[in-house]
């Protein structure tokens, strides 16, 4: 019989732990198997040891949230994915006693799946118990976007997120992404209890299908020497700079779109000038993106989407195999940040010159891999 945990006026009881070991373990190598991916490719992409996910595929060895974490990055899933266990079909209502609920075993964090399995509203709603002391650490996040909200019920927590520490008190909500480091952390000496509800990627890749379907945007060769052009750009550079740090900003002046290394775009609606693109040669397998710009007017009509894509399509034809970028890393740049990770691309270190800067947030797209559809 599984231990009783109390949760409010009722009595919960807990799934065997063996029993959740041996559930998680099948349904990491049931998706394992459906990515294409060897216990090695896992192990390279996700930095955990091929033993180990034996280990834990076999339920020989109960798995951490922090490794856990590690694995669904790499395989592109939630943690709601293997945790919740959502292998039936979709539900409206789920009883208190049939949401899954799991414990780290090594912080003790308790983490409840609240939500019906893959609900059509995309939404996913988590309750953590997170105990006197612990903390629990989550890397950055793989190849989609998506956002959360974290709402406090009791006690108080920390959530570091890269070096900035936001402390939560009951009723206080919190906004975040999941492309940095995350830690949640209870330095009190009270059991802590919060809301995590999810907007999934799904969501957010519909958002870029809907932008493929409703832009009616026309991309040209970029002119450099066309007075639209020159103005748009000068926008572009001096809105960078008044937003970024002195010595973080490394936007592309007119000097530098025109080198011969790097190929520039311009998109129009008619005869209006909507956005610029461009795309820089560091090697022949590896290109940068520059100069992403959209008139202010002309923005959440897909017009970034589309110029993102033509350039992800220039750099395939290109023979490129990696496209990495750099933009700022708060929130001004936040509706960049989900277009990219809506594309694909990943965190990743400085590239081709850059140096680690908390004012710069790295990305990088494998073109490798097939096309997105």
């Amino acid at each position: 019989m599984g231990a009783v945990l109390v949760w409010g006026d009722v009595l919960m009881k807990a799934m065997d732990q063996q029993k959740l070991d041996r559930a998680i373990g099948r349904r990491l190598k049931t998706l394992r198997t459906q990515a294409g991916m060897t216990l090695n490719e896992l192990a390279g992409r996700s930095g955990v040891s091929r033993a180990m996910i034996g280990r834990v595929e076999r339920a020989q060895s109960s798995a951490t949230a922090a490794l856990l974490n590690k694995l669904c990055a790499a395989l592109d899933v939630t943690l709601s994915d293997v945790v919740a266990l959502a292998e039936k079909p979709p539900e409206r209502l789920v009883r208190l006693a049939d949401q899954p609920l799991w414990r780290d075993p090594d912080s003790g964090y308790r983490r409840r799946h609240a939500s019906p399995p893959d609900a059509a509203s995309g939404i996913e709603i988590i309750v953590v118990d997170l105990p006197a002391g612990a903390r629990v650490s989550y890397s950055p996040w793989g190849r989609n976007a998506f956002t959360q909200q974290l709402l406090m019920l009791e006690g108080a927590i920390a959530v570091h997120i890269d070096t900035k520490a936001v402390r939560l008190r009951e009723g206080d909500c919190l906004d975040f992404d999941v492309m940095r480091a995350v830690i949640f952390e209870n330095e009190t000496r009270q059991d802590a209890r919060y809301v995590i509800i999810i907007r999934a990627r799904r969501v957010l890749r519909q958002d870029v299908r809907q932008d493929m379907e409703t832009s009616t945007m026309q991309i040209r060769t970029g002119d450099t020497y066309d007075p639209r052009v020159v103005a748009l750009l000068d926008h572009h550079v001096t809105a960078a700079r008044a937003q970024t740090a002195p010595g973080s900003a490394h936007a592309l002046d007119l000097a530098g779109l025109r080198a011969p290394d790097v190929a520039f775009w311009t998109g129009w609606d008619g005869e209006t000038l909507v956005a610029t693109g461009a795309l820089k040669t560091l090697s022949a397998s590896h290109g940068e993106v520059k100069s992403m710009h959209t008139l202010q007017t002309a923005r959440r009509r897909g017009y970034g989407g589309r110029m993102l894509r033509h350039i992800i399509t220039e750099a395939r034809a290109r023979g490129m195999t990696r496209l990495s970028l750099e933009t700022g890393s708060w929130d001004y740049f936040k509706p960049a940040h989900a277009l990219y990770l809506a594309h694909g691309f990943i965190v990743c270190g400085p590239f081709e010159g850059y140096v680690e800067d908390p004012n710069s947030l790295f990305l990088a797209l494998d073109l490798s891999a097939p096309a997105r559809r």
